[in-house]
Order: structure tokens, then C-alpha cells, then sequence
């Protein structure tokens, strides 16, 4: 089958499958590791894939597109705008004409490739671009634009609830990336929306293992953050503060803060010298995907104190490594990602309190730690991994193409 992907991909996540010399390749998109890892998997199973994806790097011309190859694989590059409201590089700014630029680069791309199938990923310009192909269009729905606008109220989260009501009422084979953005979307979609989870890499799940509590009085406990931003939807400041309690039971203890606003400098680390605490971490920053997973499988545990997800890659990430989670217990979609039985992991993240007393009671208790790591990873094999969730979106590909 002949299949296209329509949605955010950076180049450092595909360039293993690409051919020749990548170096001349845009890379300011960052991406979706999700969508390579899809993308290579449907291309073990013998697919030809056609990827679509905007990037800042290129100049915001409709006619400046880049290929790259690989086997079969191609992979198109159009502009995207770097400012949302302020002119970039000769062109006004994306929301101003609701990424009007992006999508109309995108439709040509897909109409010239003329895939059987466009999978779009994202309910806003990739697929608006999608459907506007005229091609087979399945969409997939990754987040919550309602949800997105009332922890963050301004003219862009605006825009994009607009633009994701536009798309939505077009749409009509989705899928949707947990049961709780079925009650999210409830309304805005005629569509029936089916659950097809994120997946994750397998180079992840190969480097789980299940795991016991390590013996502190050697070395102390590691604890790791990844959030991708410092803001209310992300919460960060209750897991952080939860690090003092952490500390006082066992001296030496930090956690490594990875992410976008978590490098030195960075408004994190401002935040916890204003705190006093500072020294109970470790300012990665932003991170390549790889390098995040390396470290991330050498943490203890992961503190995820987001507000709201709608999948939660980090958290399944985890569990594939077999690194035990402590999250919120009315984050969106995270109980049904960590799965039954995740209730003593699961708690009021905003407060640091409630966040402590779970990460110590995994911490001091041998069988409960090595419970919940076991329980990620058995979950993760099963429901997460690439083979899983390409299978799943192959069955709606034949059913869309009455195949």
C-alpha cells in the first residue's frame, strides 16, 4: 500500500531511513517521534510511505518544498512560519490566515505524491491539509483544543480551536489516541472515533527491563522530569518541590530535568534558586529523543505532574523502560495509559506532599517498586508497541479503502 503521513516530523528522529547526504536537510521542527516510529514500522511491513511535514528552517515561499529518499520512503519539506502573529522573513505570521501558507504548500505536496491513503496526524493545518487532497483522509487526533484553551487563553490557542473545528467537522474516518478524547471531541466530530494508541520506539522496548529497588545507601536515588515547557498545563513546580521531602528521607537524592525552559538558566533553574533548592536537580534541557531515552532508562522513577495528556509519551516511555511513574490522577488520559490498578501511583499533582509520599512509598518498598515496573512494562509491550498500534491503524486504512 501506498500510504501517506501528514504531520509534524524532524529530521534527527527519520535520518536512519533516509539515503545519501542529509546534511542539507532542514532541522529547526523538532517533531514527533511518535510518527517515525510509524513511519518505519509500516516500512518494515513492506509499505511505500510519503511523509509531509513543515519545517522553520525553509523560506515561507508555497514553492520551496524539499524531498529526501530513502527506502521506500520520501519525505517533503515545506515552510512553516516561525512567528504565529509577527512577519517572518517577508511573509505575516501563520495565525494571521489561519497557517494558510503551510496548508496550501501541504496539499500540493500530497496531491503530487497521489498516495493511496493520507494518514494526518494533528487536527489542525496537517489535517486540514489532508482533507483538502481530496484523498482517502484518515485523521488522528492527539489533543484536547478545547482543553489546550482553558489553561492557555490567547489569540493562538484561539486560532487553533477554530481551525480544529473546521477540520473536525470535515473528518470523517478518525481515530483518536485515548478513550479520553472521545469525551473530549464529543460534539465537534460526526466521525465515529476509534482508540488507536501512540507507539512507542522499539529500540525502547528492547532496552526495558523489569526492575528492583536499588540498594540508596550506595547511591542515592535518581529521579527524572521530562515536560515539553514550563507553564500550567505541564505543573511543574509541585514535582519539583517535591524533591525536599525526597531529599530530607534520602541525602544526595535529585532529579533530572529535561525539556524546553529546564536548561541551566532557564526559567526552571531561576525558579528553583528563587526556591532554595536548586542544588536537588539537574538542568538537561531540551534533549535529543535518544539521548533522553538513555538517560531516562538510568532513572529510578519519573515524576509526571502534568495538568492534562492526552496520550503522555513520556509515561509510556517509562513503563516500556521499566521505570515506575508517579502522575496525576485526573490528568486526562494518564490513568488509562498507566492502566487498572495503577491507584497508589496515581495522585494530586498539584501537590508536592502527595507527590513525595507516592514516589517514597515506591522508594522504600522492594515489592510495590518492582509491582508497578512490571506492570509498565507487561502494558507497554502490549498496547504500545509499533507492530500493535501499525496493526490497529492498518485495519481502519482497509476499512477507509473497503479493502
Amino acid at each position: 500500500m501506498r500510504i501517506g503521513i501528514a504531520g509534524p516530523l524532524g529530521t534527527n528522529d527519520i535520518e536512519h531511513l533516509l539515503d545519501g547526504d542529509t546534511t542539507r536537510l532542514p532541522r529547526e521542527m523538532k517533531g514527533a517521534t511518535l510518527l517515525a516510529t510509524l513511519i518505519e514500522e509500516l516500512i518494515r511491513q513492506g509499505h511505500e510511505v510519503s511523509a509531509f511535514t513543515t519545517d522553520p528552517a525553509l523560506i515561507p515561499r508555497r514553492a520551496n518544498t524539499v524531498t529526501a529518499h530513502g527506502h521506500n520512503l520520501t519525505v517533503y519539506y515545506v515552510p512553516r512560519r516561525r512567528h504565529s502573529l509577527r512577519f517572518d522573513r517577508g511573509a505575516r505570521g501563520r495565525m494571521l490566515d489561519l497557517f494558510g501558507l503551510e496548508r496550501h504548500s501541504l496539499t500540493s505536496a500530497i496531491r503530487n505524491a497521489m498516495p493511496d491513503i493520507i494518514h494526518a496526524h494533528w487536527s489542525y493545518e496537517f489535517g486540514a491539509a489532508a482533507l483538502d487532497s481530496g484523498l482517502p483522509c484518515l485523521l488522528t487526533c492527539h489533543d484536547s483544543p478545547w482543553a489546550i484553551l482553558k489553561t492557555k487563553t490567547d489569540l493562538y490557542r484561539l486560532g487553533r480551536l477554530l481551525m480544529a473545528r473546521s477540520v473536525l467537522r470535515r473528518a470523517r474516518h478518525a481515530t483518536v489516541v485515548s478513550p479520553y478524547l472521545i469525551d473530549e471531541l464529543n460534539g465537534m466530530t460526526e466521525a465515529p472515533l476509534v482508540v488507536v494508541p501512540n507507539p512507542i520506539p522499539n529500540r525502547v522496548l528492547q532496552d526495558g527491563t523489569d526492575r528492583t529497588l536499588r540498594d540508596f545507601r550506595t547511591a542515592p536515588p535518581r529521579l527524572a522530569m521530562l515536560l515539553n515547557g514550563w507553564g500550567p498545563i505541564k505543573n511543574p513546580q509541585p514535582g519539583m518541590l517535591a524533591m525536599r521531602s525526597v531529599a530530607k528521607r534520602w541525602p544526595g537524592a535529585q532529579m533530572h530535568l529535561f525539556g524546553p525552559n529546564f536548561g541551566p538558566e532557564e526559567q526552571a533553574h531561576r525558579w528553583a534558586i528563587e526556591q532554595g533548592i536548586a542544588d536537588l536537580f539537574i538542568f538537561h534541557g531540551w534533549t535529543p529523543h535518544k539521548q533522553v531515552m538513555q538517560e531516562l532508562a538510568r532513572m529510578d522513577l519519573l515524576i509526571h505532574p502534568s495538568v492534562e495528556e492526552s496520550f503522555g509519551m513520556t509515561i509510556a516511555e517509562a513503563m516500556a523502560l521499566g521505570v515506575p511513574v508517579v502522575a496525576g490522577q485526573h490528568s486526562g488520559a494518564v490513568p488509562w495509559v498507566l492502566g487498572d490498578g495503577s491507584e497508589e501511583i496515581l495522585v494530586d499533582i498539584c501537590s508536592a506532599d502527595a507527590i513525595a509520599d507516592a514516589a517514597l512509598g515506591l522508594l522504600n518498598d522492594p515489592h510495590k517498586y518492582r509491582h508497578y515496573s512490571k506492570q509498565g512494562r507487561d502494558r507497554a509491550n502490549a498496547q504500545f508497541s509499533g507492530s500493535a498500534v501499525a496493526k490497529a491503524y492498518m485495519l481502519q486504512y482497509k476499512k477507509l479503502l473497503n479493502i
